[in-house]
């Protein structure tokens, strides 16, 4: 098999991983919508494996997607037409995708995060901190030294 016939599988496998990836990870988004933790812990073991397998055929695929993008950089400031292999084109589209299921996963995970929190104020009658947050969204820690308090 020559460079090119090798690179074109690598990526058919690449591809089918990170599309197996995809599934795994809106299996979990159901299973933690659905609070199916038995599921959530198989799949959890499933993206770990799926990742590994990734991992190592990332490196092998590396060259290449590094050779396209250059290529597409020469190409842009050329203006010329890209000429991106569609098998390159799908691994990045299929990366796209498991990284914005990835996003929704966490946010949902931290939602829920956030909910059990609240109830357990309420059931324990704990007093719940007022939050503050800074323009990226993170929160501030109430309790730095020297921080200014509403408190009297």
């Amino acid at each position: 098999m020559n460079t090119s016939q090798t690179t074109e599988s690598d990526f058919s496998h690449l591809n089918a991983l990170l599309e197996g990836l995809n599934q795994t990870l809106k299996d979990e988004y159901t299973a933690v919508k659905n609070g199916e933790v038995e599921e959530l812990n198989l799949l959890i073991e499933q993206k770990a494996e799926l990742l590994r397998n990734i991992e190592g055929i990332s490196k092998r695929v590396e060259p290449a997607l590094e050779a396209a993008q250059k290529s597409a950089a020469e190409d842009a400031s050329q203006n010329a037409s890209l000429d991106i292999p569609s098998y390159v084109q799908t691994a990045l589209e299929n990366l796209i995708s498991c990284h914005k299921q990835n996003q929704i996963n966490g946010g949902s995970i931290e939602a829920n995060r956030r909910f059990s929190e609240s109830l357990l104020d309420i059931m324990t009658a704990r007093e719940a901190n007022a939050k503050t947050y800074d323009a990226s969204g993170k929160y501030f820690n109430n309790n730095q030294a020297g921080a200014l308090s509403a408190e009297a």
